[in-house]
């Protein structure tokens, strides 16, 4: 059916992907707070909002998804479909 192989090649793509992803977030948000220090602007306020905010959603929604994979594939494995 499917090679175990590339499943695990593939989270692990995955998982590298979301910590690449996070780390960019808290650069862009450490750096829109600079910006927004110095310089006073209205829109490195609003980047920055959104950049903290995508920093505590972000890996909720991924939090979210596992849990409701893991609960999909335990009900798969006993046959509750």
């Amino acid at each position: 059916m499917t090679d175990p192989k590339k499943i695990e090649r593939t989270r692990r793509i995955l998982a590298l992907s979301a910590v690449v992803i996070m780390i960019l977030c808290a650069i862009l948000t450490l750096v829109f707070a600079f910006l927004k220090f110095f310089t006073g602007s209205a829109f490195y306020a609003s980047a920055w909002k959104a950049s903290a905010w995508s920093m505590f959603v972000i890996p909720l929604v991924l939090y979210g998804m596992i849990l409701i994979h893991n609960i999909v594939t335990k009900n798969e494995k006993e046959g509750k479909n």
